[in-house]
């Protein structure tokens, strides 16, 4: 292909590039995480992850070299024969080469930015670290040996050209030994042979499969093919339609004229087959084109245990970290948006939440504190937290990271306790929110409320209602629970009679006060507009089966606002 006379198909190339390169480096940084951890705990390196921080160090020098980025292709160079060096065990995997290889994952991300951004790398120094490279190699020394080898006098005009011996320059071996092709490994440990030689030969049949390894996964992992975000959210968009509609055609057949018709007749047992086969279906297209658009959230755990790991040495804080819910997924959307945030709500914990050792083992506490990264899903959420065991936080600290987290349209709690910790839960919406709801009315409007949370539903008495100047209690099952009136949220007043819909989440409980239960249905969330478009108890809307618009109630906020003291109406 001729790129020079292509501009279309050269930024598609360099589009190609750009994606390979963002992910490479991603894992790059997880498998030198990993090795670090390794080390710091019995001095070892896997031989597996030294294997494939290699393969991918080689893919994108060949990849950058291919496409003209010099400093790129230096860098990755400069890493990869250090990396070289670990896996045949001539060079240790020290804290020293970790930490220069790190840097120069940061190095590559930002020179990579940059060109995306079709800027000149000229502003990025990167002289410095190639230094430390060259040193903790040790090559820095023979490639001056070479410089002052080849830099002969120059010839006289029209002088033959000397014919050089092999013995009057001792480092020419050393040169050929720099750009030789490797020997072939046999088994899984053979590396990829197109980034280790300037070009490879017509016909080296080795070559071309280590070549091709390196331009995809195997099929173990599974191949990976880059889609515009525009086309899934164009999926996401008809798979909403298509519950809608399932839900629209169920609620005919379900309906008392066409039940009472079909009852009892072959026909009304295939269209109930049918109708069975269509919501299976529909459950599953939903599971796999969420799954296109999601990633595992220990893509940003990792560059947070990574952060810890630079900010305790700083902080002199001896912490432990544990991670739970790492293959929960978030939208790929957030990835970039939430890592500063995050990044935060750590580095307050490190530097502010965690007492010293002296305090703490004063207070009875462990010596080590324990830092907490959680994530799991809840209702139509996606929930991260950050939870220590310090000194306990003032929630009003943390404005700047409620505000970073509204942009993605997300929700920020706070739970503190002087002198035994903190815990931030950030709430964010899934991309298609597609949740099983018990579907009942208040006031004028319907409502959804994620089953997820109900516990249970009772008959409302009023005369048991104990009135208070914040919320109405009633007691339930033994206990005494907060009420929240749903008729509220559309102007209406509280009704006589009804129904309580109990409902927990994180340990705490409340009851919604409605008019009527209507059913159990699955329903997809969009975003609101218009008279509840303010209103945070309000988490998005759907179309029920009947073509109306009913809320979708959003527990958490409500249960949250309770517990800090706000009113039981709850409004924002």
């Amino acid at each position: 292909m001729s790129l020079d006379h292509d501009p279309n198909e050269l930024n598609d190339v360099l589009q190609a590039f750009y994606a390979e390169a963002d992910e490479n480096l991603d894992l790059l940084e997880q498998d030198l995480i990993r090795l670090e951890t390794l080390a710091a705990e019995d001095g070892s390196a896997d031989a597996d992850t030294v294997v494939s921080v290699l393969a991918m160090l080689q893919t994108l020098k060949g990849s950058a070299g291919f496409l003209g980025l010099g400093k790129m292709t230096a860098l990755a160079d400069a890493a990869g024969v250090l990396v070289e060096q670990v896996k045949t065990g001539s060079r240790a995997l020290d804290k020293d080469v970790v930490d220069a290889m790190l840097q120069s994952i940061d190095t590559l991300k930002v020179l990579l930015n940059t060109h995306k951004n079709r800027e000149d790398d000229g502003e990025v120094d990167d002289a410095a670290l190639l230094a430390v490279l060259e040193n903790l190699s040790g090559t820095a020394p023979v490639q001056e040996t070479v410089v002052e080898a080849v830099s002969e006098p120059e010839a006289a005009e029209g002088a033959e050209p000397e014919e050089v011996k092999p013995e009057a320059v001792e480092a020419v071996p050393v040169v050929e030994e720099a750009v030789a092709e490797p020997e072939a490994e046999e088994g899984p440990q053979a590396g990829p042979l197109l980034a280790k030689t300037p070009a490879v030969r017509t016909g080296d049949k080795r070559a071309g499969e280590d070549r091709r390894r390196q331009l995809r996964r195997t099929d173990e992992e599974g191949a990976v093919l880059a889609v515009e975000i525009a086309k899934l959210d164009g999926a996401m968009t008809l798979l909403g339609e298509l519950v809608m509609a399932r839900n629209a055609l169920l609620h005919q057949l379900n309906g008392e004229a066409v039940a009472a018709a079909l009852q009892g007749t072959a026909a009304g047992q295939k269209l109930g087959a049918a109708g069975e086969e269509f919501s299976r279906l529909t459950q599953q297209l939903q599971r796999a084109v969420l799954g296109m658009r999601m990633q595992p959230v220990k893509k940003i755990f990792d560059k947070l245990m990574r952060q810890v790991a630079d900010l305790k040495g700083k902080q002199l804080k001896d912490l432990k970290v544990i991670t739970e819910g790492e293959m929960v997924e978030v939208d790929r959307l957030l990835v970039d948006g939430l890592e500063e945030p995050l990044s935060l709500l750590v580095a307050a914990a490190l530097e502010h939440h965690f007492e010293p050792t002296a305090e703490r083992k004063a207070a009875g506490k462990p010596r080590a504190g324990t830092l907490v990264l959680r994530a799991f899903y809840e209702g139509a959420n996606m929930v991260i937290q950050v939870q220590d065991n310090g000194r306990g936080a003032d929630p009003k600290n943390l404005n700047a990271v409620r505000q970073k987290i509204a942009r993605l349209q997300g929700a920020v709690s706070v739970q503190a306790e002087a002198g035994t910790g903190t815990c931030v839960s950030v709430f964010l919406p899934l991309p298609l929110a597609i949740v099983n709801a018990l579907i009942v009315g208040a006031g004028s409007e319907g409502f959804a409320v994620p089953l997820e949370g109900v516990a249970e539903v009772v008959k409302l008495e009023p005369k048991k209602i104990t009135r208070g100047r914040g919320a109405d209690t009633l007691e339930v099952g033994g206990k005494t629970l907060p009420l929240f009136y749903l008729g509220e949220l559309a102007g209406a007043k509280p009704a006589d009679g009804g129904f309580v819909v109990v409902v927990r989440e994180n340990g705490g409980a409340m009851g919604l006060v409605v008019d009527e239960l209507k059913g159990q249905q699955e329903v997809v969330m969009k975003n609101v507009s218009g008279m509840f478009a303010h209103h945070k108890a309000i988490a998005g809307a759907t179309i029920a089966g009947d073509g109306r618009v009913h809320m979708i109630v959003d527990v958490p906020y409500l249960l949250g606002g309770l517990s800090n003291g706000l009113a039981a109406a709850g409004t924002a």
